[in-house]
């Protein structure tokens, strides 16, 4: 979904520079389509990422457990800041065909959002590995698995 959603916005970004239809549809209708899918990709990956830290929290040290807690509300934040941030370039995306703002500004507010998009999915992924770093130090016994 990650790769769909990546894909969605750079098309949508280069419809959006080169005014042309892409697959038949118009640069608002892809617009919609991307935020949509866009946002739904990320509250899954933001809900997995929350889930997953919260349930190798309850077997790790404390220390450890702060530390994936703060990792957690980075992620979190920085999540939800992408996805405000996609969602108010597409509602700008109608004040530029009313011509309240220039087409310029909301190009250049696309490609900081598209920006902070790609490190906001290096974060993930550095907190995954970090997750299943701690996940894999657990010395979990065969016998309480097993009893389980």
């Amino acid at each position: 979904m990650v790769g769909i959603t990546t894909i969605l916005l750079f098309l949508t970004g280069f419809q959006g520079l080169a005014r042309t239809d892409i697959i038949g549809m118009t640069h608002p209708l892809l617009g919609l389509l991307t935020v949509l899918i866009f946002a739904f990709t990320e509250t899954f990956t933001l809900t997995f990422i929350s889930a997953f830290i919260k349930s190798v929290k309850q077997n790790l040290e404390e220390g450890q457990s702060s530390e994936l807690t703060q990792s957690r509300s980075r992620v979190y934040s920085h999540g939800m800041i992408s996805i405000l941030w996609i969602t108010a370039v597409f509602l700008l995306g109608g004040a530029v065909d009313t011509n309240l703002i220039p087409s310029f500004f909301h190009g250049m507010i696309f490609l900081l959002g598209f920006v902070h998009y790609f490190y906001l999915i290096k974060l993930q992924h550095s907190v995954m590995v970090d997750c299943l770093l701690f996940m894999s130090e657990l010395n979990v016994s065969e016998d309480l698995y097993n009893n389980n």
